[in-house]
């Protein structure tokens, strides 16, 4: 696990161990390296990401507290496949790690089955995996010759390893499932339930993630490593990862106002469709009237299915947006009791300045 953990006595002994010394990738790895989720066999310039690297990763950062953080990230590779490993808390969450390599990746996680969430993925990932100190790690791909589908374990070998809510996650990802020639795309999630969103992102997200666990996520900055810079068809041996890793789109942000752009009110907080009721939705901007908005307000059922989508758009300026669920899903079907969540996201312009604003409400469908 990440040497922070470990007693002094152990530190001094495991930084003399000859696996914490510079290693760069090579023609093989699978003799140094072991899939047991303990972390320790990779060397410093593996980590990519961590408290020092170039783009830092802290373990306090959290937006869901310290005890649900990404801390540290490390990839590396040889001729046979790609080695990730993360190190991580999880209180009731998992981690997630999403790797684009080609065309034909997913743009969110709306309709993924086990991977499930309420988050956006602008980068189009093509590989997806899913750890939980609790249960056998998923991994599942996209990609222009593939339908999304789960990866057996037997292709995709990965393990969790956890110790009083420190936990360790790796993966041997073969380049059967990657392409080699194209550069790679990675971001690591701290994400919850199925209809979640992500507390905490490697690397930080320009687009401040939030405190509300059911809060959507755009994941719109990632890592970038280049396998096969010399372009002969293989993984590059020599390199070292963490010189060779680079953020995109870079460190100039967006406005990080997440979800202090507007705010939502629900009337009623519960109705009953066969009464003829409905919940009316009202999103507005507390900085004052909206111009050229455009967006949507998208209802999901608890389990993250997409229920209900509304459109959205004004040319201002307005005081509010507004939305009307008559507890039907855009088929037309009614659905069934429960709690539901409405999902804004908006872009506008407000005093001369254009934001994007993400915010959820729930509501209850009565039968």
């Amino acid at each position: 696990m990440n040497f922070r953990r470990l007693a002094p006595g152990l530190v001094a002994l495991i930084v003399l161990h000859p696996a914490t010394a510079l290693a760069t990738t090579a023609a093989s790895l699978s003799g140094r390296i072991h899939l047991d989720g303990r972390l320790d066999d990779y060397a410093a310039d593996e980590w990519i990401l961590d408290a020092t690297s170039a783009f830092p990763e802290h373990d306090d950062d959290s937006r869901w507290g310290n005890d649900n953080d990404v801390s540290r990230v490390a990839i590396t590779w040889d001729d046979a496949r790609l080695y990730l490993a993360v190190d991580f808390t999880a209180a009731a969450t998992g981690v997630m790690v999403m790797i684009g390599s080609g065309p034909g990746g997913i743009a969110s996680l709306d309709a993924t089955g086990d991977f499930r969430r309420a988050i956006d993925l602008p980068f189009a990932p093509n590989l997806l995996l899913l750890a939980t100190p609790t249960s056998d790690p998923l991994a599942a791909r996209a990609d222009a010759t593939h339908a999304f589908g789960l990866v057996d374990r037997a292709t995709l070998p990965a393990v969790v390893s956890s110790s009083a809510g420190a936990a360790g996650f790796e993966a041997w990802i073969p380049w059967t499932l990657l392409d080699v020639s194209r550069p790679l795309r990675v971001v690591v999630v701290i994400t919850g339930d199925a209809a979640s969103g992500a507390g905490d992102a490697a690397p930080d997200s320009r687009v401040a993630l939030s405190q509300d666990r059911y809060a959507r996520a755009s994941l719109d900055r990632w890592i970038t490593l280049t396998p096969d810079a010399d372009g002969d068809g293989g993984a590059d041996a020599g390199v070292a990862p963490r010189a060779a890793a680079s953020v995109q789109p870079g460190t100039a942000p967006v406005a990080e106002r997440g979800d202090a752009g507007i705010d939502i009110y629900v009337d009623p907080g519960a109705f009953a469709p066969d009464r003829g009721e409905s919940a009316v939705f009202t999103a507005y901007c507390p900085a004052g009237p909206m111009q050229d908005v455009s967006g949507s307000c998208i209802i999901f059922a608890m389990d993250g299915r997409r229920i209900r989508t509304f459109p959205l758009s004004a040319a201002g300026p307005v005081a509010n947006m507004k939305a009307s669920w008559d507890g039907r899903d855009d088929g037309g079907g009614a659905c069934d009791a429960g709690i539901y969540l409405a999902a804004f996201d908006l872009e506008f312009t407000v005093d001369g300045t254009r934001q994007q604003a993400r915010k959820r409400s729930g509501v209850a469908v009565v039968r």
